[in-house]
């Protein structure tokens, strides 16, 4: 319900922070956790629930990054399950995560290599509020939200360098929520990527990502052709 309420705000260009702050309490009923356990379900592990959430917060470790003074075994412990605390260790730490640091990464995107063949297109259609892509063959719909984030990491992506988008420089939506939402998405879970520190990525080569100006340019969100510029200078 929230998160219907969040999009139907954001179509009706309702004050960002509105619409911030209704994302929030829509994670929280889906999660069930209160604000200060959101850091930990927007980690994306799969198997932490709110229980293991509640015991970290019980003893105190209130930020992903406070588990770094805890060892693995003592943290599998305090939440009652091992491997969940291995895979928090792994994000937290860095081990395991196939990310720099955000501030160490120069030059052209690492690509994995089983998604060098993805292929996206910015069709633009419109049906409804919702605003068409074309996933290699697959057309999707996306929300104005989604739609909105995709496009701003497709632009640096089609860059090939500076990729990583932190959500703090979106000024337009709650972009950590609608990053963990295209994360979601049938098809697009593997290319949106993030650092654990609030930033991502889409993982498609330059090359690989198209644009239909024509329809971008006459899209009725101001945020999309606000973009063009920016997409004109590539």
């Amino acid at each position: 319900m929230c998160d219907a309420i969040s999009c139907i705000l954001e179509a009706l260009k309702f004050s960002p922070s509105i619409t911030k702050d209704i994302f929030s309490i829509a994670d929280r009923l889906n999660f069930g956790v209160d604000q200060q356990g959101l850091a930990f379900t927007r980690l994306d592990i799969k198997g932490l629930n709110r229980v293991h959430i509640r015991r970290l917060l019980e003893n105190g470790f209130t930020t992903p990054d406070s588990l770094n003074k805890i060892s693995t075994e003592a943290l599998g412990g305090i939440i009652k399950n091992k491997e969940i605390a291995k895979l928090l260790k792994e994000k937290v730490d860095g081990g395991g995560t196939g990310f720099q640091p955000v501030e160490n990464l120069t030059g052209k995107m690492p690509v994995p290599p089983s998604e060098t063949e993805v292929t996206l297109h910015f069709t633009a259609k419109i049906k409804g509020k919702r605003t068409s892509i074309l996933l290699n063959d697959k057309e999707l719909f996306l929300p104005p939200a989604l739609f909105v984030m995709l496009f701003i990491l497709a632009i640096k992506a089609k860059k090939g360098k500076d990729v990583w988008v932190h959500h703090l420089s979106i000024k337009s939506m709650n972009a950590r929520t609608a990053g963990a939402r295209l994360k979601k998405v049938s098809g697009l879970g593997a290319l949106i990527q993030n650092n654990g520190h609030g930033s991502f990525r889409l993982a498609i080569p330059p090359n690989n990502i198209g644009f239909n100006l024509k329809e971008l340019k006459n899209h009725w969100d101001t945020r999309i052709t606000s973009l063009i510029p920016e997409l004109l200078s590539l």
